[in-house]
């Protein structure tokens, strides 16, 4: 009699095992889920988005002897031609940069940008007009991004990775040397 009455107990305790797991299986799927986080948008809605971009856009110096960044993109880039891509600066929080996609952009680096080491965290957005989609690659990591005349590329991931300090990226960043 004793072996039934404690067979539920049992049981109830076996499920809310099979329950945590199925659960921790789950945070851990969603936690290395895709990178890049597209949303389908209606037309009237993207074009908001876009709008609202454009009044934060910064227009960054074009002084005589301008420092400049060059940044290559590598990645899906098929994908992303004939969309308008956005940079983000979380820094700064404004956008700085918005236009068509191209494989390599070069900016001016604003003296602001290039404090403290030009460290900043950037989002990359991708605005696809004739899917009505919306890409969204954001930082949880800082890189030195802004520099005296600094090259690099950067990878817009299809999935994420947790790099060794625990930390999230959707994107990679290679400076060149």
């Amino acid at each position: 009699m004793i072996f039934f009455k404690n067979k539920r107990l049992l049981l109830s305790l076996l499920t809310a095992v099979v329950l945590l797991i199925a659960a921790q299986i789950l945070y851990t799927h969603e936690t290395r889920s895709t990178a890049m986080k597209c949303f389908k948008l209606e037309d009237k809605e993207l074009r908001e988005r876009l709008v609202t971009l454009k009044e934060t856009l910064i227009s960054l110096p074009a002084t005589a002897v301008p420092k400049t960044v060059r940044i290559r993109f590598d990645g899906d880039l098929d994908r992303m031609r004939g969309g308008v891509f956005t940079i983000e600066s979380n820094r700064m929080d404004k956008t700085i940069y918005l236009a068509p996609f191209a494989d390599e952009i070069t900016l001016s680096v604003d003296s602001e940008l290039g404090l403290d080491g030009g460290y900043d965290i950037l989002s990359f957005k991708l605005f696809r007009l004739d899917t009505g989609e919306v890409c969204l690659w954001s930082g949880d990591l800082g890189f030195p991004f802004w520099g005296d005349s600094k090259a690099m590329t950067v990878k817009l991931l299809n999935e994420r990775i947790i790099n060794q300090d625990d930390i999230v990226q959707t994107y990679e960043v290679d400076f060149d040397k």
